[in-house]
């Protein structure tokens, strides 16, 4: 099959989409994908994924690991290099748990288990993994380890790379890798590392063993309220500092607060009433500023008597930095609607609106400045274009020397102006803000990608990120696991030569805005034609 042919097909409803480039590949719902994979394959065990992955590596064929397919960077997207075929290698058929051990609290399992089918399974056991990402209910395990996932619950369980200890991964050039299984490695590099997070480059991930632990008997989520960002930054300094940081802290800046309050669901009067009297209270006798105001959500779990403890050092630490706890209610609110957020993102494209995010992890000593610096550019790129925008930010994960912070920005579409039916202006505005947001957090020192990964958004920024020395580490690396180049073209590191790309310019995608361009415009051509 020629890869270059355009493919139609029609998406079900449960198809996702990730970023608004992502959307941009389906304009006006139509279901168009560019470029797709000439075939999927669903291997049922690790057997099946030697015997695929040898045939693929034989026969020069490009093989695209993939789960929940929930990835917003780009990770699982067919990528058409020297029009070599294409295979989709969806991993969801092998979704079993192993073995339980609950002697070394340790679990097995397959690389294509759904996150809900994990914990289900290590519930009957009375254990859980806790690793609990905004993707939960439709990402695998596969899917986590490959990009480095972060769960809700970090601050107290620790990232994907933490509960892994070991791995099973089929490569095209070595073969099959199976790390050690210990509490720790001191012999040497710890070769899992080869394989979290660089998104099925070097091989394919098909079982994991994984650090497990008893369900927690008590679990509480309060809402705090902080007079500004900054207050809210210093208590939860102060709580890693003190060893009091809960299992989840999240604190919303001024412009997501306000998001937030408006985002809940209609109260009754009498609720109504109190929100206004408590509003009334934190002006006069607090000096709150209403405009500048931050929501903290805190997040407590474990035996009774811990989390007791943890709460009154937690609210204490609240209380010296400014804060006003608000009871339980925006907490349960928020755990209950934790999954629906991301979902609002295509409800809002229907609108007329696009949204897209940007999350990076930063020191301590940086992180204002880096908060500040980003939203002040993306609003500076929305306003180059005359274009309205809103960016909001909020704190998701802690570490002793600093945070994951997520950006979440927003304009509305331009399609119905200047006859723009294929979203060229959307798409370049677009593409404005994602330079903006990412070149700002390089600037303040933050990393590239805390926890969706590199994908190919991101592959022009790696040299810049990590250096060419770093990146010629990983290419050879690559030569070795995958001679032949069989395992997720595209992702993760820049094509031999192209290390220097600008990444200033403004086609920092794979495409190239003057290609997507094309792309649509074939793609519209394409839907005319059947429409006939």
């Amino acid at each position: 099959m020629k890869g270059n042919l355009l493919r139609s097909f029609n998406l079900d409803s449960s198809e996702q989409t990730g970023t608004y480039w992502d959307a941009a590949h389906m304009p006006e719902g139509q279901g168009v994908i560019t470029d797709a994979p000439d075939c999927v394959l669903y291997p049922q065990s690790h057997e099946d994924v030697e015997r695929i992955v040898q045939a693929a590596h034989v026969h020069r064929a490009h093989l695209i690991p993939s789960g929940g397919r929930t990835n917003i960077v780009g990770a699982t997207e067919a990528e058409r290099i020297e029009n070599r075929f294409v295979a989709s290698l969806d991993l969801r058929r092998m979704n079993r748990m192993l073995w339980v051990d609950k002697k070394t609290m340790t679990a097995c399992f397959e690389a294509g288990i759904l996150g809900p089918d994990l914990e289900n399974g290590l519930k009957k056991e009375g254990l859980s993994l806790g690793h609990d990402p905004d993707s939960f209910q439709w990402s695998t395990l596969g899917g986590w380890l490959a990009t480095c996932s972060s769960g809700m619950q970090s601050d107290k369980y620790g990232d994907i790379e933490d509960m892994c200890l070991s791995l099973k991964v089929v490569t095209p050039g070595v073969g099959t890798i199976t790390t050690p299984f210990v509490p720790r490695n001191g012999s040497g590099p710890a070769l899992k590392h080869l394989f979290i997070g660089t998104e099925g480059v070097m091989g394919v991930i098909t079982q994991a063993v994984m650090r497990v632990h008893k369900i927690p008997a008590k679990q509480e989520f309060h809402g705090i309220l902080f007079p500004s960002f900054e207050h809210g930054v210093a208590a939860i300094h102060t709580m890693v500092r003190k060893e009091s940081h809960p299992a989840m802290v999240r604190l919303y800046d001024p412009d997501e607060t306000r998001l937030s309050f408006h985002m809940k669901p209609k109260s009754s009067k009498l609720v109504s009433a109190f929100s206004e009297l408590l509003k009334k209270f934190l002006e006069r006798f607090k000096n709150f500023d209403l405009q500048n105001i931050c929501l903290m959500i805190v997040g407590v779990e474990g035996e009774v008597d811990n989390v007791n403890f943890q709460k009154k050092k937690v609210f204490k630490i609240a209380k010296e930095a400014g804060g006003f706890w608000i009871g339980q209610g925006p907490g349960k609110s928020w755990h209950e609607k934790r999954y629906d957020l991301p979902m609002l993102r295509d409800l809002l494209l229907e609108k007329g609106l696009w949204v897209d995010v940007a999350e990076t992890a930063v020191s301590f000593s940086n992180l204002l400045l880096l908060w500040k610096d980003v939203k002040e550019s993306v609003l500076d790129a929305f306003k180059e274009r005359n274009a309205p925008g809103w960016i909001g930010a909020h704190i998701s994960h802690t570490y002793t020397s600093g945070v994951c912070i997520y950006f979440h920005y927003a304009s509305v579409q331009q399609l119905d102006k200047k006859d723009d039916v294929h979203g060229e202006e959307d798409l370049s505005i677009y593409l404005d803000a994602k330079k903006a947001a990412t070149t700002a957090i390089l600037r303040n020192n933050g990393a590239l990608s805390h926890h969706h990964g590199v994908g190919y958004e991101h592959v022009p920024f790696m040299s810049r990120y990590i250096g060419k020395s770093s990146i010629k580490l990983l290419s050879d690396i690559k030569k070795t696991l995958d001679p032949a180049s069989v395992c997720n073209p595209g992702k993760l590191l820049p094509e031999a030569g192209k290390e220097d790309m600008d990444n200033e310019d403004l086609s920092f995608y794979k495409y190239g805005f003057a290609s997507l361009t094309d792309q649509l415009k074939q793609a519209s051509s394409v839907r005319a034609k059947s429409a006939l």
